[in-house]
């Protein structure tokens, strides 16, 4: 079992895949996520502009055995040079939570326009170009490009933070992205790539490649197209959301 956080998901998908490629002696991994945003030190309404924060648990099977989709890559670019652009001023040690830090990105970028007013500038890049290089190598180790990924599976952004950061420089629209769905549920975490490729399946789709994509603050992007082989076994995969309106719990089981 893998248990990590974030982009955690698809680093183990990816260390998984790995693993049952080096050894025989086990023939499935079980990769797992939760977050549950429901403590004094987060706002999920006001953490950041670029989301809201939804609760969420979810579980996946990586086998050697067949499965609904086929793993062809996966792929992750980092830019270390912009990390403090989401650490603002706070120190890396200790840990904010352990000091009564809240999970605040808006104060963040308030530290850094008050830097930029003095004459520091923030770390520079651009977004974009790292979801750009983060999609070529994986696409490209898959043996595929854009124009073959019928859908592309993204985190639960808001509206105009996703087209700016994930879906314009992919040159895409929302209809080949995850949008309909991501806009009922926030950002759920690491559990939004398991979720949302779980969502999509469940229209049918036959022997169409989609492509994962995921990111942490620092930035790094990863990616990890898969190819749909037949429609979603509904005992094998499922999520949990408690989604960010908090009017109601749900459980969702899929089933035949």
């Amino acid at each position: 079992m893998i248990w990590i956080a974030r982009l955690g998901m698809l680093s183990a998908l990816e260390m998984a895949a790995c693993r049952l490629m080096a050894t025989s002696e086990h023939s499935a991994v079980l990769l797992t996520s939760g977050d549950n945003f429901s403590t004094p030190l987060v706002d999920r309404w006001r953490a950041s502009k670029l989301f809201l924060l939804g609760d969420a648990g979810a579980a996946a099977v990586v086998s050697r055995r067949g499965g609904f989709a086929r793993v062809l890559s996966v792929g992750s670019v980092s830019t270390p040079s912009m990390e403090a652009l989401h650490r603002g001023g706070e120190p890396m040690f200790p840990p904010g939570p352990t000091v009564g830090r809240t999970l605040n990105l808006e104060e963040r970028r308030e530290f850094w326009r008050r830097e930029w007013a003095r004459g520091v500038p923030p770390p520079m890049g651009n977004f974009g170009d790292t979801v750009v290089a983060a999609a070529r190598k994986s696409l490209a180790e898959a043996g595929l490009d854009m124009a073959d990924i019928s859908r592309v599976c993204h985190i639960g952004f808001s509206r105009l933070p996703l087209q700016a950061s994930f879906l314009d420089p992919l040159d895409i629209d929302e209809k080949r992205g995850i949008w309909e769905f991501t806009r009922r549920t926030g950002h759920l975490g690491a559990a939004d790539t398991v979720a949302g490729p779980s969502r999509w399946s469940r229209t049918g789709r036959r022997r169409s490649a989609i492509c994962v994509g995921s990111r942490k603050p620092s930035p790094t992007w990863c990616r990890a197209p898969t190819r749909a082989l037949t429609t979603l076994n509904w005992h094998s995969t499922w999520w949990a959301s408690t989604r960010p309106c908090g009017r109601s719990s749900c459980l969702t089981r899929w089933r035949r």
